[in-house]
């Protein structure tokens, strides 16, 4: 594997990258999985936020104490509906 001139490898430059545009790239999975057409991409979106976000389940199942430790995921329902909220505004 080469190294950049900084002597970061390219998978390090790509994480780096990724990790500075974490809010686009979930707000994108975050649409596919609520608005794509197909089932199966609105699974995958699904899938690969879930394994992002609480990590995936080790071969056997998962145990009690990697459950209790997840992290608390928040999706605000605006997001989830597909456009904002018209509560409060005038017809």
């Amino acid at each position: 594997m080469s190294a950049h001139s900084d002597g970061a490898s390219p998978q390090h430059a790509l994480e780096a990258q990724l990790r500075a545009h974490r809010d686009v790239v979930v707000a994108a999975l975050l649409d596919l999985a609520c608005h794509a057409s197909s089932e199966a991409t609105r699974l995958a979106a699904l899938r690969e936020m879930l394994d992002r976000g609480w990590g995936r389940v080790a071969p056997g199942g998962a145990d009690a104490t990697s459950i209790a430790a997840a992290p608390t995921l928040v999706i605000a329902p605006a997001l989830l509906s597909g456009g904002a909220d018209d509560a409060g505004q005038d017809a």
